[in-house]
């Protein structure tokens, strides 16, 4: 699709337009055309619900604004799945299964996701959280992880590497590298993480490409401890 993504032979092409539309919501220049191209090349309609739940969990990342304008975009072209347009109770949205990809959320579950994601450093973690704000931890867990993150059309693997692409442009290094650790622990293999680190920069522009291979040579060299 001339988005600059050629990493063909490592993604699905399913996947690698869940990435640049992930990508595109997050990038500072935002090219919604590409972002529309991409989600309406996803399969109907198992594609669509991954696509919007790709989005749902990138406002983890990036915060809400892109995120609701992607979907504001996505609604508009009539893109998005039928499901995530009825009105539905508040509290229904998840303690039903009707609408298919959120089951009820606990925060055990968010535990356990978020244990999944960062193994053994999982406490370490939790009590920085704590120590940065006493409500962080348990917003982080039982919302961004238990809620967010909760999708069940995607593996841990595939969360983590859609939230690389997400963190790609902003090289928030110590969260970003996190990701990278976590998709690593769950199963990516490093040309998969190389691969969705180059599809990401293709929405991102020269200098956050320069700015992101320095990051994962660092990576690389250290040999990070997953």
């Amino acid at each position: 699709m001339g988005n600059g993504c050629t990493s063909m032979n490592v993604l699905s092409s399913e996947f690698r337009s869940l990435v640049l539309c992930v990508a595109h919501t997050a990038s500072s220049v935002h090219n919604a055309q590409v972002m529309i191209s991409e989600f309406r090349s996803l399969s109907i309609p198992l594609g669509r619900r991954k696509g919007a739940d790709a989005l749902l969990q990138t406002s983890a990342f990036i915060g809400f604004p892109k995120v609701l304008q992607s979907f504001s975009l996505l609604h508009a072209e009539s893109l998005l799945p039928n499901d995530t347009t009825k009105p539905v109770e508040a509290t229904e949205a998840f303690e039903t299964e009707e609408i298919g990809v959120f089951p009820h959320q606990s925060a055990a579950s968010g535990q356990i996701l978020f244990e999944q994601m960062n193994g053994n450093k999982s406490k370490k973690l939790q009590s920085l959280y704590h120590a940065f704000h006493p409500q962080l931890d348990h917003l982080y867990i039982e919302f961004a992880c238990g809620r967010l993150m909760s999708s069940n059309v995607f593996s841990v693997r595939e969360k983590e590497l859609l939230a690389v692409a997400a963190l790609s442009e902003a090289l928030v290094s110590p969260v970003l590298l996190s990701h990278i650790r976590g998709a690593l622990r769950n199963g990516s293999s490093r040309s998969e993480v190389e691969s969705v680190l180059e599809c990401a920069g293709s929405a991102f522009g020269q200098s956050a490409a320069e700015r992101r291979q320095a990051m994962w040579m660092t990576f690389d060299r250290a040999r990070y401890d997953l």
